[in-house]
C-alpha cells in the first residue's frame, strides 16, 4: 500500500507542476470573449480594437502572465497609440525572449513586425504588431 500512496503523491506534484497553472482559450471576437468575462478577469486587456478577431489567448498565475493574439482591421489601428514604439536593438532583444508559442500567427524575425511597450500599474506590457497581417500578440506581466 505505501508504493501506492508514495507513487500517487509524485504523479500529482508532476501533474500540479507540468504547464505552471497555464490555461488558454480561443474566442472568434471580442464579443465573444466579453461574453466569457475574459476582460472582467483579466485575461484578455481592455484595449483590444472592436474588430478584433481570431483571438488566442494565455495565462498563468505564477508567473502572473497574460498572452493575446488578435487580428484587427486596418481601420483600428489607432487602438496601438497608447504604446511606446520599442527601437532597435531593445526591440530585437525583446522579440528574441519572447515565447511566441506554436499557436502564433507572427513570424517575429519578419521585417514587417513592429515591437510597442506600455507601462500599466502593476504590470508592463509589450505589443507585437504586423501590419502585413493585421495581427498583434499582447503580453504582460507583473512587475
Amino acid at each position: 500500500m505505501q508504493p501506492l500512496l508514495i507513487s500517487t503523491v509524485v504523479l500529482l506534484g508532476a501533474l500540479a507542476g507540468c504547464d505552471g497553472g497555464a490555461a488558454t482559450q480561443s474566442y472568434k471576437n471580442l464579443p465573444e470573449a466579453e461574453s466569457a468575462g475574459a476582460i472582467d478577469k483579466g485575461w484578455i486587456p481592455d484595449f483590444l480594437p472592436r474588430s478584433a478577431t481570431n483571438i488566442k489567448e494565455t495565462h498563468q498565475v505564477d508567473p502572473d502572465e497574460t498572452r493575446v493574439e488578435f487580428s484587427f482591421a486596418p481601420e483600428d489601428v489607432s487602438f496601438i497609440d497608447s504604446f511606446a514604439l520599442v527601437e532597435q536593438p531593445r526591440a530585437k532583444s525583446i522579440l528574441n525572449d519572447a515565447r511566441f508559442g506554436s499557436w502564433s500567427q507572427i513570424d517575429p524575425q519578419s521585417a514587417t513586425v513592429q515591437v510597442y511597450s506600455i507601462e500599466r500599474p502593476q504590470m508592463t506590457g509589450f505589443l507585437v504588431v504586423d501590419r502585413n497581417l493585421l495581427r498583434a500578440q499582447y503580453w504582460e506581466r507583473a512587475k
